[in-house]
């Protein structure tokens, strides 16, 4: 027990390391801290060191530690892909065309699989030519903007808010400095947008009830391409709607989708809105993360009651940043509260969270996922309260639990997230 605690400790301490900038004293502690991990948790753990590993271009020990991993999988575990795509690229970069395809192809049918072959079929070619071939991961030289998107230098006068803003305009989108208004049918939605990175696909990130954009903060230090996370209509800085449905808040983001190509990650309230997204154009794979799918009378009624009183005024800001942080479970999880999640309301504060959200109603999980177009990856911390595996495995055939983590999964252990998106990019 107390090995797994220490383990644990040394994974969280070696990711704030990566994230300031400490990064082989980061991949030390990481090596470290496999060590005390076993089933589940240890594929999981290898996995991420190997992305470690991997960034750092230490391409061999990369693919041994993912050979590592994909050992260490019970036979038909969900994250047995993204091993074998992550090793596949690991060989491929190394140049040992023939055992990454023999490692792809033993991995079955997958639509990432199946995406890498692809890539690994370019670069044999590439190879046979006498061509420079660029590698996953590794880019010859400068990063330079793709098509359709647009880097500001220009001071970004909201917090937090990050430039290099994809702009849409086949779906009436513009980004700038981190504000976007977002033309749907009905009319224009003026939302706050994060955002960085660039090429495609685009993960869209989407938070849930009560939160900001601000809670993928640590997921997006660790993502190497584009990313964009908005404050849902109704939350943060974003614009409050007349009406609240599913359908109404997916179709005001829906303009963030990036035509090119997206992926869909949403937590609990932001997956449901992620699954209505599922058949705009762009979309290619959702993930829901911690969607509550089975509601109960009372608790629909419980729901609409607090969507029904007006916002709470309080004498002070720390006395709404703490309502807040209840609201969207971040208690515990994050101290800093948004400028953007609280706001002056006459003498006092309140949290920028409109109530009427509550009233959303009952999500139909299995309709949406019956109607969706594309892949979808329904996941759940494995000690999150609001949904049950069983729940999840009614409804999808391979629901992934992220081992020791709750409802806010992707706060308490974003790197948990990166083999699910890696089998989806």
């Amino acid at each position: 027990m107390w090995t797994l605690i220490r383990a644990r400790q040394r994974h969280r301490r070696a990711l704030r390391l990566w994230r300031s900038g400490h990064r082989l004293r980061a991949l030390d502690l990481r090596r470290h801290a496999v060590t005390g991990f076993e089933g589940a948790e240890l594929a999981a753990a290898l996995l991420t060191l190997g992305d470690l590993e991997f960034r750092l271009a230490e391409y061999a020990t990369a693919a041994t530690t993912f050979r590592r991993a994909l050992r260490s999988m019970a036979p038909h575990d969900p994250l047995a892909v993204a091993a074998s795509v992550r090793l596949g690229d690991a060989l491929r970069v190394q140049g040992r065309l023939p055992e990454a395809e023999e490692v792809l192809r033993a991995a079955g049918p997958h639509p990432a699989v199946l995406n890498a072959l692809g890539v690994l079929c370019c670069r044999a070619e590439a190879v046979a030519s006498g061509a420079e071939a660029g590698t996953y991961g590794v880019e010859p030289g400068p990063r330079r903007a793709e098509p359709g998107v647009r880097r500001t230098r220009r001071r970004n006068p909201h917090p937090g808010a990050r430039p290099a803003a994809p702009v849409h305009p086949a779906r009436g989108c513009r980004v700038t400095h981190g504000r976007a208004r977002v033309r749907d049918a009905v009319g224009v939605t003026d939302l706050r947008v994060l955002c960085g990175g660039s090429g495609t696909p685009t993960v869209l990130l989407l938070h849930g009830l009560g939160a900001t954009a601000e809670v993928w903060d640590d997921l997006t230090a660790l993502l190497d391409g584009a990313w964009v996370a908005p404050d849902l209509p109704g939350h943060g800085g974003s614009a409050w709607l007349d009406e609240y449905t599913f359908a109404t808040v997916a179709d005001a983001v829906a303009g963030l989708v990036d035509p090119r190509g997206t992926v869909v990650v949403g937590h609990s309230f932001g997956g449901v809105i992620g699954l209505h997204l599922a058949r705009v154009r762009g979309v290619r794979a959702v993930v829901g993360l911690g969607i509550k799918v089975a509601w109960t009378v009372e608790e629909l009624d419980r729901a609409a009651a607090i969507a029904r009183k007006p916002p709470i005024i309080h004498p002070t800001r720390d006395e709404a940043a703490t309502r807040f942080q209840r609201v969207a479970g971040l208690v515990g999880l994050k101290d800093d509260v948004p400028d953007a999640a609280v706001t002056r309301d006459g003498d006092g504060w309140r949290t920028t969270h409109d109530p009427r959200t509550f009233a959303v109603g009952d999500p139909r999980v299995a309709d949406l996922l019956a109607a969706a177009p594309v892949p979808v990856v329904l996941a759940r911390g494995e000690h999150d309260p609001m949904v049950s595996h069983e729940q999840l495995a009614a409804l999808v055939p391979d629901p992934a639990d992220l081992p020791g983590l709750g409802h806010n999964s992707h706060v308490e252990d974003p790197a948990a997230l990166l083999p699910i998106l890696a089998a989806l990019r």
